[in-house]
């Protein structure tokens, strides 16, 4: 039975320490965060208000292993969620003190990916994950009752790392809307002012690419859109040539400042996320809380999103004649767009952190007897 909960986050992420809240809320018990990285200078950047969490109990511990066990043996009592273990020497620590000390863990953390461009590097990174990792993992996976699956639904690498499936949960990211951004219900639709709006780095993994070879396909079709692409990246230029090569018209704007791209993502038909293998993609949650109707590549784990609330579409990774098709779907069918964009309101409300949270919390405290509510 849970009496207390001590979670662990590597950083002050918002989306993490929103979920966190929510689950002590919903277990009904004291609860407080350990933090090993407290630096927030890019908070404003990200659309964060900087006192967003400035009523919960955040103890910095550094990187401090002495520090971190010291709070760990304090709170020996209650129970233990680590949001990470792969990679972080110091929480991997803690899961086997927690162990020793008999006390519940509990783990938050995304399942191995490999986003890497084909190549040398991207084949040895394979090897690792396939072969190795599991090997190296299995101490902790031992230690731990279950893993909340920040990568949505694929719990494919999740299972060769040693994690049972009844110990899997499926989950994902979900943030609150941004601090001054707002719900906008689509009401009009148009063939000559349908806007499509991506967002993300500009690099192979997310796979902005696929969607300017969509869009050539779409004129090639006589099927005409907006298209705006914001951030920087590695393969910007690469995109821009395309774009001029076949006079698509792309608008590639750059770095945005946050009340611009929450303006964009307020005001355009249709979000598109084209991660080839992404983990989740924060900002398909930031869309869905401005009302947007999404198009969500199927290696993104935020595909669960369409998945749970039908409120966009997916396709297959990579593939950009599927893309094209459901894009054009959206621009020439009415009907289908209009009942999409009519359930975002509720995919909205679903993916509250507190709603989310109160579901996997239901969860645990029936499937894991030492995880019940008092209540």
């Amino acid at each position: 039975m849970v009496s207390g909960i001590q979670f662990w986050a590597e950083s002050i992420c918002r989306s993490m320490l929103s979920f966190y809240e929510a689950m002590g809320l919903a277990y009904q018990v004291p609860f407080r965060i350990c933090v090993i990285d407290a630096v927030n200078e890019d908070r404003s950047a990200l659309g964060w208000a900087e006192d967003e969490f400035s009523h919960l109990e955040l103890v910095v511990v550094g990187e401090s292993f002495q520090r971190a066990k010291e709070e760990l043996e304090a709170r020996k009592d209650w129970h233990q969620v680590f949001g990470a273990y792969q990679a972080n020497a110091i929480f991997q620590r803690l899961i086997l003190k927690a162990k020793s000390l008999e006390t519940p863990v509990g783990v938050c953390s995304e399942a191995p990916l490999n986003m890497l461009a084909p190549g040398l590097k991207r084949m040895a990174k394979s090897v690792y994950i396939e072969g190795l990792l599991p090997r190296k993992m299995r101490p902790y996976v031992t230690a731990s009752d279950f893993v909340i699956n920040l990568s949505g639904s694929n719990c494919r690498s999740l299972l060769n790392l040693g994690w049972k499936p009844q110990q899997v949960i499926p989950c994902g990211y979900f943030p609150p809307p941004l601090d001054g951004s707002e719900f906008r219900e689509r009401i009009t639709h148009g063939k000559g002012d349908f806007h499509v709006l991506c967002t993300g780095g500009l690099s192979w993994h997310r796979g902005q690419d696929v969607l300017l070879k969509a869009i050539k396909l779409l004129k090639d079709w006589g099927v005409h859109c907006e298209v705006t692409i914001t951030q920087i990246g590695s393969e910007q230029q690469k995109l821009m040539d395309f774009s001029e090569e076949h006079r698509l018209g792309v608008h590639f704007v750059g770095m945005l400042p946050m009340s611009e791209l929450i303006a964009k993502m307020e005001e355009c038909s249709c979000y598109v996320a084209t991660g080839r293998e992404e983990p989740w993609g924060i900002r398909v949650n930031d869309a869905i809380h401005c009302g947007a109707p999404l198009l969500i590549s199927r290696g993104m784990g935020a595909g669960k999103l369409v998945d749970d609330y039908d409120c966009g579409m997916t396709f297959n990774s990579g593939d950009y004649v599927d893309l094209a098709w459901r894009l054009r779907s959206l621009i020439e069918d009415k009907e289908t767009y209009f009942s999409i964009s009519s359930r975002l309101k509720e995919a909205s409300r679903r993916s509250m952190p507190k709603i989310v949270a109160a579901e996997v919390v239901g969860f645990l405290a029936n499937n894991f007897t030492n995880w019940s509510k008092s209540h």
